[in-house]
């Protein structure tokens, strides 16, 4: 009897044994993935450090410039602050087919590259050579409208498909950093349940590797598209980011530069603008206007004090230090210039 009982355990033993093999076999062979794998390729993109988003600075995926960084454009100097500068630069770049369009860097800047790894770049000569240094044919082109929801349990496994270790992930950069440092030899899978935030901000469940593979493949076509030419709102942007006063006035072939270069302008995002000249506020209002083949700056202040600067103007030029505005009637030609502060 307790042979019989023994060999009845023997084979019960053997049988749960080759059951749990395959059940890490097939949920390896369903959910785990190498560091060369499509998915790892699409996840590492998602948790990179951003690089595409300042091409147009510094023409590269291979590395982003840290904000705030000064570039000199077309013999404009333009401060970068925030990603949307970015598409003022390349407004800047569409306004003329005649320019270089070549970017110079205010230098020391800081480089980031696709691991967070920062590096201090001091002059042309250390840029160059960084540029030089970057030449790997990896995929750096990030996918920034998707957000992983930390913690995230990665699994690895063995040649015999079991896991042997796990570890809990809780930012991009040590995402990134662990696939890859991964060998490429090493199988590893993600602990399911993971939580995504979509492009709409929504946010969904992802449950196999599969899933999230074409839930990032969806989402890359909906990434934000930043702007690239929107004249009125650079304008708006430059206008109300800082203050202004009249550096050149020209008006009934009379220069009056002398009688209003004092006054310190505020345009205000809800399209009022304030004067003010010996601590006395002169209020009116500012509007855009596009014409079609130009475009136009209304001003209108309630002051008689400021009536000759009260006209539609012609937008000649405008860049984060100065607007150069122009009216034409009756032969005669005026020019009123705000200069930043």
């Amino acid at each position: 009897m307790k042979k019989i009982l023994l060999i009845i355990s023997c084979v019960l033993l053997v049988f749960a044994t080759a059951c749990q093999s395959e059940e890490n076999e097939v949920q390896q062979s369903v959910d785990s993935f190498t560091k060369n794998s499509t998915v790892a390729t699409l996840v590492k993109r998602v948790a990179q450090a951003p690089t595409k988003i300042d091409d147009v600075v510094d023409g590269s995926d291979d590395f982003s410039i840290k904000l705030p960084v000064t570039i000199t454009l077309n013999n404009q100097e333009i401060k970068i602050s925030s990603i949307e500068d970015y598409g003022y630069v390349q407004f800047v770049k569409n306004k003329s087919n005649m320019d270089n369009d070549l970017v110079s860097f205010q230098f020391p800047i800081v480089v980031k590259k696709p691991d967070f790894e920062e590096q201090t770049i001091a002059n042309q000569t250390q840029y160059n050579e960084f540029l030089a240094s970057c030449n790997s044919t990896e995929n750096h082109e990030e996918i920034k409208c998707l957000k992983f929801n930390y913690p995230i349990t990665i699994k690895k496994y063995d040649t015999y498909n079991q896991v042997i270790n796990t570890i809990s992930i809780t930012s991009d950069s040590m995402l990134y950093s662990y696939f890859d440092q991964l060998n490429d030899s090493d199988v590893v899978g993600f602990g399911f349940p993971i939580t995504v935030t979509k492009p709409d901000n929504s946010n969904e469940t992802v449950t196999t590797k599969s899933q999230l593979e074409n839930l990032i493949n969806s989402s890359n076509s909906q990434c934000t598209t930043y702007y690239v030419g929107n004249y009125e709102y650079y304008l708006k942007k430059i206008l109300t980011s800082n203050n202004w006063y009249i550096s050149y006035f020209y008006h009934e072939n009379q220069n009056e530069t002398n009688y209003y270069t004092n006054y310190s302008c505020t345009f205000n995002a809800n399209y009022t603008i304030s004067a003010v000249y010996n601590s006395n506020p002169y209020n009116g209002n500012w509007s855009f206007h596009d014409e079609g083949n130009h475009q136009e700056l209304e001003i209108h202040f309630y002051s008689p004090n400021l009536e000759e600067i009260s006209e539609d103007w012609q937008i000649d030029e405008f860049s984060q230090k100065e607007i150069k505005l122009r009216k034409s009637e009756g032969g005669n030609d005026s020019f009123l210039v705000f200069s930043k502060l």
